[in-house]
């Protein structure tokens, strides 16, 4: 695989965590700027998340149209009642699976216990095999109470409660956006790189319609993180300590796939 083909895989990254129309647009800005793409490319080999930057990227450029109640009903097709709801009927059906979970026959013979000896049936061996091994399914089920009960927290605070909170205040919500991906790219490479940072929310920026009053040079996204560093300093340091967190969490899982891939 040459150069051109490994770079348009990594920046194929960056593109699919956009919606299809912005997508095109991406890709359009792309060629337009061909100096761009090695900058993306070299961001996904030094071990940048694309999902992170630009969910971050979208944020900084768009965020504050995402928090208005009208906009979030558009996006999920329920309103902010109608999201209470199903959260509660989420948390009513874990309590259920739950109470399910740990009801036995004689001898405390349970549903999981009876899929961990044997297997998951015919039936889900047909439906389930290809993307889920019978083995793991009494695992998995124990897990779905805990996993449906955390989604209805969430859900009933939809987009997110933080989220919420800082784009009560919207250009604080945007400048910590961008902190943070300038911090997380910083905390990656080692340094920050201007220019890859800036050239990156460019695409972005294009990609979503070029919303107004959102800068994408060097020296004013520069500006705009040390004035809100100057301002913010408690909140800056919680931003350095996430990325690091990130960062690692990032290098743990890929150095583990890489195991299993050679171990495959």
């Amino acid at each position: 695989m040459d150069t051109k083909e490994i770079a348009k895989i990594s920046i194929d990254r960056f593109a699919e965590q956009l919606g299809k129309s912005e997508a095109v647009l991406f890709w359009q800005h792309l060629d337009e700027n061909p100096s761009t793409k090695p900058m993306l490319a070299g961001l996904y080999q030094a071990g940048c998340d694309p999902l992170m930057l630009m969910t971050l990227a979208v944020l900084y450029c768009k965020g504050e149209e995402l928090g208005v109640t009208e906009i979030t009903k558009r996006a999920t097709g329920y309103s902010a009642q109608q999201l209470a709801s199903l959260s509660e009927r989420l948390l009513q059906a874990a309590k259920d699976i739950q109470a399910l979970n740990e009801a036995s026959m004689p001898g405390g013979v349970t549903l999981w216990k009876l899929i961990r000896v044997l297997g998951g049936g015919e039936l889900l061996e047909k439906t389930l095999a290809p993307v889920l091994p019978s083995e793991q399914l009494d695992f998995e089920f124990t897990r779905l109470p805990v996993i449906l009960a955390a989604y209805s927290v969430f859900l009933k605070s939809w987009p997110h409660p933080t989220y919420r909170a800082l784009m009560s205040e919207r250009d604080l919500g945007r400048r910590f956006f961008l902190t943070e991906f300038v911090v997380y790219v910083e905390t990656i490479l080692g340094h920050a790189n201007w220019n890859a940072i800036a050239a990156a929310i460019a695409a972005v920026h294009f990609a979503l319609g070029e919303p107004k009053a959102v800068s994408t040079d060097v020296e004013s996204l520069r500006s705009a993180v040390e004035e809100f560093q100057r301002h913010n300093p408690r909140i800056y340091g919680d931003i350095r300590k996430w990325a690091e967190i990130a960062a690692g969490s990032r290098a743990r899982n890929k150095a583990e796939r890489s195991r299993g891939a050679a171990e495959a």
